[in-house]
């Protein structure tokens, strides 16, 4: 597992799991934010490459995902996947959906709770795309950044997330999942700019 300063594990143990994910991912999250911004490129191209790149992580493992039983207490999750709305917005791009990456993870309740963390997450990122886009462009098909927008799903995930009794090695488990989700989302990224130079 990859470790961190004692100082910072001093800091974080006994927080809420919210908190411990927060501290524990922010070097990998601000690099996919990086990433991920439309500030450097608003133009079609820039959009549909970030399109791209989520559709290499995204539909494997809400598929992944959508066969665990563990997803199942967290609230509302019918309501939470957001592949169809990928899938929309490339094709109104003229863009096939890129072959997927390998998604394996490990099935365990914490393990899930981790990559959730990250996809669930990504809604708040995905607000300030839309707004970027929008600010641009009226053009842009959007379903994927818009999904969501009203219904506080990230507001009842957290509440879920740090409600569970997670033992000290879950959040360990956890806070692995997520990191590796994020460091996934670099490389799709970095493969996507690399197909399309």
């Amino acid at each position: 597992m990859t470790s961190f300063s004692s100082a910072v594990e001093a800091s974080i143990r006994g927080s809420s799991a919210r908190t411990l994910l927060k501290a524990t991912t922010r070097d990998l999250h601000e690099r996919v934010d990086a990433r991920f911004s439309m500030s450097g490129d608003s133009t079609r191209d820039g959009y549909r490459n970030m399109l791209l790149a989520h559709a290499r992580i995204l539909p494997p493992l809400e598929e992944k995902l959508a066969r665990s039983l563990h997803v199942r207490s967290i609230p509302h999750m019918d309501s939470r996947w957001r592949s169809s709305h990928l899938r929309e917005d490339l094709r109104a791009l003229n863009c096939e959906v890129p072959t997927p990456m390998n998604m394996s993870f490990d099935d365990a309740a914490p393990s899930v709770a981790g990559i959730m963390y990250v996809l669930e997450g990504s809604r708040i990122g995905s607000g300030f795309l839309l707004k970027q886009v929008l600010r641009n462009t009226q053009e842009m098909p959007v379903a994927f950044l818009s999904h969501g927008r009203e219904q506080k799903l990230w507001p009842s995930f957290v509440a879920w997330l740090d409600a569970e009794p997670w033992t000290e090695d879950d959040r360990l488990r956890m806070r692995e999942s997520a990191r590796s989700i994020f460091s996934a989302y670099l490389e799709a990224a970095e493969r996507t700019s690399t197909e399309n130079q």
